[in-house]
This record gives C-alpha cells, structure tokens and sequence, in this order.
C-alpha cells in the first residue's frame, strides 16, 4: 500500500508511512475525533531520484563570467541608447524652443505694460 499523503510506499499495508507520521505527530489530535483519511488512487510509489551534484567551482565561475558578459551587454546597449538620445536632442535646431529675437529670460510685453 502507499502513504495516503506523499504516496511511498508504506509497511505492513499502514496508511501512512514513517516521515508522514513523524509529521503529523507533531499536531496530536484528542482521542474520540472524527478524522476523515483521504481517499488515494493507487498510485505508483515517489521514485528517489538520483541527487544531481552542486556544480563545481569552475562551472560557477564559467556561469558567473557568462552572466557578467550579459549585463555588460546590456549596459552598453543602455549607454549608447542614451547618447543616441542626448545628440538627437541637441541637434535639434534653437528656433523649434525660442522664437525669434526671445531668450530663456525674456519676458512678453503687453500694450499694457510697454512704456511709450
């Protein structure tokens, strides 16, 4: 039979096997209460897979060294994006942000406040 909750395969057909119970004994439940145990489909028992190894430490230097050329990639895509954006703005002629004969700091006159 196997575990009603992480589907191993248990002794002696119990329903749930020793991590399980390890697991639940740590929030005991009073005698006399009802508890209702799930239904499980037969299923085939959880397979222990093999462990992959940590990599090593040249491949975490080899992937650490490939990621830095990603993000220096990037970088440098970024910088000249912003180049390319600050000399199209100042290529762009004066008489599209001032009028003729205006400066930063002129002020317009009226006929009601120019002298005579």
């Amino acid at each position: 039979m196997n575990c009603l909750r992480c589907g191993r395969e248990t002794e002696e057909d119990r329903p749930f096997c020793e991590r399980c119970m390890k697991e639940m004994e740590k929030c005991p439940v009073r005698p006399g209460t009802a508890v209702m145990l799930p239904h499980r489909q037969e299923t085939p028992p959880v397979k222990k897979g093999k462990r992959h190894a940590p990599p090593s430490s040249e491949e975490q230097i080899k992937s650490l060294k490939k990621q830095r050329n990603i993000l220096r990639a990037v970088l440098c895509a970024v910088i000249l994006l912003l180049v390319a954006v600050l000399i199209l703005e100042r290529a762009q002629p004066v008489k599209e942000y001032l009028r003729p004969g205006q400066n930063y700091s002129a002020v317009e006159t009226t006929a009601e406040t120019s002298e005579p």
